[in-house]
């Protein structure tokens, strides 16, 4: 089903993004920006020289020149449609603070990298409409809902705040867990006004949903404590030994499908990494074993059958990340080395 088609060696791990509205990879090396397009063939422009890519939203590329401190942001022709005097960038995924109209990044000023604030930023002008200090809510903004109101998390609390910084409601882990012991693992996801999240630290952890308006827990799932991965409506998380599950948001209810005879037939010893992605009901997932016997796999959940292996040489170590486009799959591992596949 997929085939290997390109390798870029010297890729650092977290510098490359994909655009799959014009099919660019867009990798940031040293002081400058490379683009590899779906040819495969790599560009490089004087207007991107001492800048990196901060993100990729909507088609655009936001691109920072880290000399004079402005951002210009491209469009998917990469025609520079517009330039603006900071530097936008995001910790997380750009999509968990973005709403329909409007980005919540954190922007810094006049090349002040040391002070940051968070910015509520038009997707159609760029221009900045309200900022933002860096300390909103309990520790800053980990999730924007809606352009009202946002959750933000510390070591032992989750909570709703809006914009104006009043808590809306708050819970300790501790408080949900009824534990001495608890502690957020993975991540939080946001899906038709429910919030979905693992505790841990005890036997009594697993998978929480909370209703995101009011912080009422709607269900709790015992036992999961695996990472967690969005698709569309639905969630994603796998269960002991090899059982991959999926949670409907509007339901609630849960389907499991066990892998664990089918994979292992294969080579594989469990599906369990954070570094996992689900892109319309097809899981990509990897393994290594050591430093020399990486492997990466893809399996469909609405067909139930493993639809590719894929088995590294052992110079290239383990698989550091894994990303999907349109149809590409982009696999970085230890060596630097960008492996692409194309579907056949």
């Amino acid at each position: 089903m997929f085939r290997l088609v390109y390798k870029k060696k010297d890729v650092k791990a977290s510098s490359f993004m994909i655009n799959d509205f014009n099919k660019y990879i867009y990798i940031n090396n040293e002081s400058n920006v490379i683009l590899i397009d779906d040819e495969y063939t790599i560009k490089e422009y004087d207007c991107l020289l001492n800048s990196l890519v901060t993100f990729t939203l909507s088609g655009n590329a936001w691109v920072a020149n880290l000399i004079t401190g402005n951002t210009t942001i491209y469009n998917y022709d990469n025609i520079p449609v517009k330039t603006i005097d900071f530097i936008a960038s995001s910790s997380r995924y750009i999509k968990n603070f973005s709403t329909e109209a409007f980005i919540y990044p954190k922007i810094y000023l006049n090349r002040d990298f040391k002070n940051s604030l968070y910015a509520k930023i038009s997707k159609s002008d760029f221009n900045i409409i309200e900022n933002y200090n860096s300390d909103l809510g309990l520790n800053g903004i980990y999730l924007v809902i809606n352009d009202d109101l946002f959750i933000s998390i510390s070591k032992g609390e989750i909570a709703l705040f809006n914009f104006k910084n009043k808590v809306l409601w708050q819970h300790s882990f501790l408080d949900l867990m009824e534990s001495d012991e608890a502690f957020l693992y993975d991540k939080i996801i946001n899906i038709d006004d429910k919030l979905f999240f693992n505790i841990a630290g005890s036997s009594n952890g697993g998978l929480f949903c909370l209703d995101v308006q009011t912080g009422v827990v709607l269900h709790k799932y015992r036992g999961f404590s695996r990472p967690l991965f969005q698709d569309e409506n639905f969630i994603y998380t796998s269960d002991y030994e090899n059982i991959l599950c999926r949670i409907d948001s509007k339901t609630l209810e849960i389907e499991k499908w066990d892998v664990n005879e089918l994979v292992k037939k294969q080579g594989f010893d469990n599906i369990h990494d954070h570094r996992s992605v689900v892109r319309d009901g097809v899981f990509y997932f990897k393994q290594t074993l050591g430093d020399d016997k990486a492997k990466f796999g893809v399996l469909d959940f609405n067909t139930k059958e493993l639809l590719f292996k894929y088995e590294f040489e052992p110079k290239n170590g383990g698989v550091s990340s894994i990303k999907v486009g349109d149809d590409r799959i982009f696999v970085h591992t230890q060596d630097n080395t960008l492996h692409i596949f194309e579907k056949e």
